[in-house]
């Protein structure tokens, strides 16, 4: 069966200060340059047909000690990106509370028909990230292993498409957390969600 891993990206200073990230492009700090380099560690066994990156720096950063464990080239890929906040972006929770309240309560509530002000909609990132991982059918075998670095509300509107829509709140997928989904000859499957188990002292 065809095997999907997909990682979040290590720490960055924006999660510490619980800012919206999204399309903005920071780096990670250096506890998160550590978690990627155990995430790579705790992967080193796995043979992957193929590395997929978000294109945002701290994607692309968590990828790079997978990419030289595993002798692959990263291929940054647009399905992976994060969602796009808008307006939202760079601010921090209170912030956006303040301005734009009953957006923000909607955002609470997991409601996916939200659309951020001057950005995308909840609805439409998850379509973004199921068309992408069915896709995946096309391009790779049944016995593959594929290796995915993304964000973590791409990985809450994936467990949405798998589980339903009140998942959004109920899954927490720490950085550099590992999720695996395995393509049944029935359906998709999800095998592990956001395993920290390598990230000892770390989070």
């Amino acid at each position: 069966m065809l095997k999907v891993f997909l990682i979040r990206h290590g720490q960055t200073e924006w999660n510490v200060e619980g800012r919206f990230r999204g399309r903005c492009d920071i780096s990670l700090s250096r506890q998160g340059v550590e978690q990627a380099h155990r995430t790579a560690e705790a992967l080193s066994s796995l043979r992957p047909a193929a590395l997929l990156s978000s294109p945002l720096k701290r994607c692309l950063q968590t990828a790079q000690p997978l990419a030289d464990c595993f002798g692959l080239t990263i291929e940054p890929t647009e399905g992976l990106n994060d969602a796009d906040f808008g307006d939202w972006s760079g601010l921090s929770r209170d912030e956006v509370k303040r301005r734009w309240s009953s957006e923000f309560a909607r955002w609470r509530r997991g409601d996916l028909s939200l659309r951020f002000p001057g950005g995308e909609s909840l609805h439409d990132a998850k379509e973004r990230i199921a068309s992408f991982i069915c896709g995946l059918e096309e391009r790779f075998g049944e016995d593959d292993v594929v290796v995915c670095v993304t964000h973590q509300v791409p990985l809450k509107l994936m467990a949405c498409w798998l589980l339903g829509e009140a998942a959004f709140w109920h899954l927490h997928f720490e950085p550099a957390s590992i999720t695996v989904l395995r393509r049944t000859p029935r359906l998709w499957q999800a095998v592990t969600l956001g395993s920290a188990f390598h990230l000892k002292g770390l989070l």
